[in-house]
């Protein structure tokens, strides 16, 4: 069967859909009209029919009555979440003009007029959801809330789970590749992202769990505090410029002694080396990544605070290379080069554009 998008050729926004068995029912937003929220039915994603009604009207009064030059345009039900659990239908929408959070359930899909239970509190752009029986909705803009309802969705439930489960700082990271779940942790040492060894590495460039994300245009400096006390024999933690020609700086445990290491890859494959004792275990390490006039710099410094930046060896000429063939990356690293277990502890990480 060919099939063209768009799938539907009118207005039904704000889609959710379900699966049950070879059905598949999706929800749209209706918003003042009514009866609202339809629920439509399909065999195979592209043919759809309206089936049934959430609700018959949303609230009975002067501006659903279009009464006194009042009226709901662009207000009443906003983006649906449709779910199912132990055989019963749920739909959960908000109304930013009414300031309640709607849940509606039913035995029968295919059945308008749903039961109904009010909250009066906006979550919004919610999923709402059941985890080990327990009903949530997840919600919000940027910033990702999770909340707790009551077993019978009549509110929210005192003393449960409320809390921000991500924010826009997150957003921004990923690892490269694969990471190993058990060897980061934010617990470990409250306040300090830690990054444990585990496995061996030939260089940063096989090292796993290197945290990630992207450079800014014309030009960004960043930083972050490392405190080393927990690397072992071998170990080599920092920050990174990431790319085929690659540039680090951090401390590694060489012959168990600390070194503030700088490490550049060549454009002959080779690995030019800046080496210095460092006696402190915690130091800040800094980026400075200049792309103005394709200049193509990236400078490395560190400082042990009350202290000066300290710039080390010299710039790294970035160079797009097709080996990898993405852009530069910020990278924050721990690698073992003799043995795992070892750990690196971040903190303070900020990034700025020039």
């Amino acid at each position: 069967m060919e099939v063209r998008n768009p799938i539907i050729g009118a207005d039904m926004p704000d889609p959710d859909l379900l699966r049950i068995g070879d059905t598949y029912y999706m929800v749209s937003t209706t918003m003042f009209y009514t009866p609202g929220a339809p629920i439509l039915r399909s065999k195979d994603l592209c043919h759809w029919e309206i089936v049934s009604y959430v609700f018959e009207t949303l609230e009975d009064n002067g501006i659903y009555r279009l009464e006194n030059g009042r009226n709901a345009y662009g207000k009443g039900q906003w983006a649906t979440s449709l779910t199912r659990h132990n055989g019963r239908f749920y739909a959960c929408f908000v109304s930013h003009d009414c300031r309640k959070t709607y849940i509606f359930s039913t035995d029968d899909i295919e059945k308008s007029g749903w039961d109904r239970a009010e909250i009066g509190e906006v979550f919004h752009d919610m999923s709402f959801l059941f985890w080990e029986g327990i009903p949530y909705l997840v919600y919000g803009n940027g910033k990702i809330c999770i909340v707790e309802l009551e077993p019978d969705l009549s509110g929210v439930r005192e003393g449960g789970m409320r809390r921000v489960l991500m924010d826009d700082d997150c957003v921004p990271w990923q690892w490269n590749h694969n990471l190993i779940p058990s060897c980061w942790s934010f617990t470990a040492r409250p306040g300090w992202l830690r990054l444990t060894t585990g496995h061996v590495a030939a260089g940063l460039t096989d090292a796993r769990n290197t945290l990630t994300q992207r450079t800014l245009e014309p030009g960004c400096g960043c930083q972050v505090t490392l405190d080393s006390s927990g690397l072992k024999e071998g170990d080599y933690a920092g920050l990174c410029a990431l790319q085929g020609r690659y540039g680090q700086i951090g401390i590694a445990v060489e012959n168990g002694k600390k070194k503030l290491l700088y490490l550049q890859k060549a454009a002959d494959g080779g690995i030019l080396e800046y080496r210095k004792p460092i006696e402190e275990a915690v130091v800040e390490l800094q980026i400075v990544f200049d792309y103005r006039e394709r200049a193509d710099k990236a400078y490395f410094a560190f400082r042990q605070a009350p202290g000066d930046w300290e710039t080390v060896g010299s710039p790294l000429d970035m160079v797009f290379t097709l080996d990898m063939f993405v852009g530069y990356r910020i990278g924050i690293f721990c690698y073992a080069l003799k043995s795992t277990g070892g750990h690196g502890d971040f903190r303070d990480f900020s990034v700025k554009g020039l």
